[in-house]
C-alpha cells in the first residue's frame, strides 16, 4: 500500500510523492481494502489497511505535499483481504472501525477505539448484521455525536445503523432500510456526507438502471428524508 498527499490551494491541485506505509503492508494482490480519516484533535491521520494477516493501522502527519509517518501501531481487527471503513468521531474524541468479519463468516461489525498518544486502547467487537454483505461505509455526525454504518443487504437494499460511542464502547441501533425496498447497484459504492449548515447527515447510491439518489438523515431524531433522484 502507499499514500500519497495532495494539496488544494485555489484551484489547483498538487499532488505529492507516493509513500510507501511504513510498515510495508501488502495483499500479495488479493481484493484488499483500505481507508484514512483525519484525527482533527492530533492533526494527523489514521491509516488502516486490510491484508492477508489481518487488518493493521498507521498514523501519518501531512504538511503541503509530504507525509510524514508518526507511528505504526500494528494489528487492529480480524479482517483479512475485505472491506475495512474507519472514522473518527471529532465530539467524542474517539474512533471507529467498520469491518467484515474474517474469524465471524465475514459479517460486518464494529468496533470502537481511543487513542492516547500513539497508541489505540480498543473496545468490543460488535456484530451489526448476521450477514456476508458488502458495501460497506462510514459517517459521523459531531452535532448528535452519532456515527453512522451503512451497508448492501438482504435483497441488495441499501441499510443504515446508528452507532453511539461510549469511550471504546458502542451501541448499534436497528436497521433502517434506507433504498425504500429498492435493490441498490452491486457494482458501485455509496457515500455518508455531513452537513454543517443543517447538521443532518446525506447518504448517496446507486440503484440497477445506474439512476443516483440521494436521501438524509437526521440521527438526533432518526428521521429519514424522502428519496431524491439525482442523476444518471
Amino acid at each position: 500500500y502507499s499514500l500519497q498527499a495532495v494539496d488544494l490551494t485555489g484551484t489547483t491541485i498538487t499532488k505529492g510523492s507516493n509513500t510507501v506505509s511504513a510498515g510495508n503492508l501488502d495483499d500479495s494482490g488479493n481484493d484488499a481494502r483500505a481507508s484514512i480519516t483525519h484525527d482533527s484533535a492530533k492533526n494527523d491521520n489514521a491509516f488502516i489497511a486490510s491484508t492477508t494477516s489481518g487488518t493493521f493501522i498507521e498514523t501519518w502527519s501531512c504538511s503541503g505535499t509530504t507525509l510524514t509517518n508518526v507511528s505504526t501501531s500494528g494489528f487492529v481487527v480480524n479482517t483479512v483481504s475485505q472491506e475495512v471503513r474507519v472514522i473518527y468521531g471529532s465530539t467524542s474524541n474517539s474512533y471507529l472501525f467498520f469491518y467484515k468479519d474474517s474469524t465471524n463468516s465475514n459479517y460486518p461489525a464494529v468496533v470502537g477505539a481511543i487513542r492516547v498518544g500513539n497508541s489505540f486502547s480498543f473496545g468490543s467487537p460488535v456484530i451489526v448484521v448476521s450477514g456476508a454483505y458488502t458495501d460497506l461505509q462510514v459517517g459521523y455526525n459531531p452535532a448528535a455525536n452519532k456515527f453512522l454504518v451503512s451497508y448492501r443487504g438482504a435483497s441488495n437494499y441499501k441499510y443504515l445503523h446508528e452507532v453511539t460511542p461510549d469511550g471504546n464502547a458502542l451501541g448499534v441501533g436497528s436497521a433502517v432500510d434506507v433504498s425504500n425496498s429498492v435493490a441498490v447497484d452491486q457494482q458501485t459504492y455509496s457515500n455518508i456526507a455531513y452537513d454543517s449548515d443543517t447538521e443532518q447527515n446525506i447518504l448517496g447510491y446507486e440503484v440497477g438502471d445506474r439512476s443516483v439518489f440521494a436521501v438524509v438523515y437526521d440521527p438526533a431524531t432518526s428521521t429519514l428524508g424522502s428519496n431524491t433522484f439525482i442523476g444518471f
